[in-house]
């Protein structure tokens, strides 16, 4: 019998009969994903190793080691994974990108799932999104009430591009969700484009890319175009396209907001440009960078640090 560090049994397999060993690889999945969210984990990391692969959880933005497994079962949960995330079981050369949502209890969460082949294996990562998670103001998160009264005044603003900046897993897209609450949805059309939708938002239009689908980033912007909004929300900006499809909005009567992966407010118009959008154009649209990082908050788990940085109007905080 397989334990968590905690003592929990995972599963009991039975090779001799192969039910009962599909089964078990099953119930092991669903005890490992319910103990990650027990454990506040983000992420599922599936690693092979020489012999049996083992299985971290980031927390708090560190990975932890939470339990190696014998190659056999090893192996039946990374199948099961790619299973559930709709990927070729057969194809082992190639990354593949899949997801999937389930309930627990009464909350539904999606799983992103990405895998990559690797010299032992493939390794499998699994992100978890609790969609039904509630929303903490921007205070809870760690804005100062200057910062906040700052960033409301931006985003009653009928146009213009607002950019949440940091590094992955940061909470940009957390800011993002709770800068909702300031746009008054009931008076504005917002929409949102996502991939994934990671929490559903009542009020507004959320868009799930799907790119094997042809769903991209610049696809669905195209189409938010001629929805008549006032706010559009980009969650993340990835590509030339979608960059200066952004900018352009926000220069033609749109509230604009989109997260960029970079570490601090100085790099995000440096990223765009990078991207191909013209600086003029940038300069024109461009309202405010909220450049965010996690740092540790008391004796355990970390909260957000912002920095605000207007442009074209007032002094920074």
């Amino acid at each position: 019998m397989l334990r968590w560090k905690a003592g929990v049994p995972i599963a009991t397999l039975a090779p001799s009969h192969p039910d009962s060993a599909r089964g078990s690889t099953v119930d092991a999945l669903d005890a490992l994903i319910d103990r990650a969210i027990a454990c506040g984990a983000s992420d599922i990391h599936l690693e092979p190793q020489a012999e049996g692969g083992r299985i971290r959880f980031r927390i708090d933005g560190t990975l932890r080691p939470h339990l190696t497994l014998p190659s056999g079962l090893f192996g039946a949960l990374c199948a099961r994974v790619k299973l559930i995330g709709e990927l070729d079981l057969g194809e082992r050369r190639l990354p593949q990108d899949g997801r999937t949502a389930f309930l627990r209890g009464e909350r539904t969460y999606e799983t992103r799932i990405a895998t990559l082949p690797g010299v032992l294996g493939e390794k499998l990562v699994v992100r978890l999104f609790d969609r039904d998670g509630g929303l903490r103001s921007l205070e809870e998160l760690g804005m100062l009430p200057a910062q906040r009264a700052r960033y409301e005044a931006i985003l009653r603003a009928p146009h213009g591009l607002v950019l949440i900046a940091g590094p992955t897993g940061c909470g940009k897209t957390t800011t993002l969700y709770s800068s909702i609450e300031l746009l008054d949805p009931q008076r504005r059309n917002v929409t949102t484009v996502e991939d994934p939708v990671e929490r559903y938002i009542p009020e507004i239009t959320q868009v799930q890319v799907h790119a094997r689908a042809g769903m991209t980033f610049p696809v669905a912007l195209r189409a938010l175009l001629r929805q008549d909004p006032d706010v559009m929300i980009v969650g993340e900006i990835r590509d030339g396209e979608s960059a200066r499809l952004a900018v352009s909005a926000a220069l033609t009567g749109h509230l604009v907001l989109a997260t960029v992966h970079v570490n601090d407010a100085e790099r995000a118009p440096a990223r765009l440009f990078d991207l191909g959008v013209e600086a003029q154009a940038l300069e024109a649209a461009l309202r405010c960078v909220v450049a965010q990082r996690l740092v540790p908050c008391g004796g355990a788990g970390r909260t957000a640090q912002y920095e605000l940085r207007e442009y074209g109007a007032g002094p920074q905080c």
